[in-house]
């Protein structure tokens, strides 16, 4: 007697653990987080820009479609596809941008990243946040694949050779860190651009068709 209440207890306690275990299934699994980090390189860029006068200066505006090459963690490594409309100041380097990033698979040209970027910048650094999804089967263990929500701050260097490196998450160079109330927008016709941007050690010196005067400005 002792032994079958005992047997049916047992029964008892594995059905309520086959239960939460399947309602954590349900659920989805558990929390879990990861810090990242990787290095954009900038090779090209197109888009069309228009000018205006401000109330403050001059003032840009521009939808760019700018290309390259993400290194560092796995999960954000590949081709990178950065489509921003870009507002600045053209006098004193102030402006904001707000677009997608998009990071695919560098030998099936399948999507990894796809996310949401916002950013301030002043003169030359632009720094902003990355929000969207990441989608990377990988190769290997969790460290190398994965799928989940990205939420990544960024900083967008513009070299004095021309280069542009965007950095994902790790420590900025300095401490600023860009503020920018911002209203309005230029009237007009936009006119067509495009031209490859130098690496960062290129010894290619500055010229009006080799590198941007402020920011994406070239």
């Amino acid at each position: 007697m002792f032994r079958a209440r005992r047997s049916l207890a047992v029964l008892v306690a594995l059905g309520i653990l086959g239960v939460i275990a399947a309602a954590v299934a349900a659920n989805g699994r558990q929390p879990d987080t990861d810090s990242v980090m990787a290095t954009v390189v900038f090779s090209h860029i197109e888009g069309k820009t228009r000018s205006c006068e401000g109330v403050d200066g001059e003032y840009a505006e521009q939808q760019v479609i700018v290309t390259g090459m993400s290194t560092g963690d796995p999960r954000l490594s590949g081709q990178v596809t950065f489509s921003v409309s870009v507002i600045v100041n053209v006098e004193n380097g102030v402006g904001t941008e707000n677009g997608t990033i998009r990071i695919r698979d560098a030998q099936t040209g399948r999507t990894k990243v796809k996310a949401r970027v916002k950013d301030a910048g002043v003169t030359e650094i632009w720094q902003g946040l990355a929000f969207g999804q990441v989608r990377d089967r990988g190769s290997g263990g969790e460290e190398t694949s994965g799928t989940g929500d990205i939420h990544a701050n960024y900083r967008i260097t513009f070299m004095p050779n021309g280069a542009v490196v965007m950095q994902i998450g790790g420590a900025s160079a300095d401490g600023r860190q860009p503020g920018v109330i911002f209203s309005g927008r230029c009237r007009g016709k936009y006119e067509r651009f495009e031209s490859d941007i130098p690496p960062p050690a290129s010894v290619i010196a500055r010229t009006r068709a080799a590198a941007p005067k402020v920011g994406w400005l070239r």
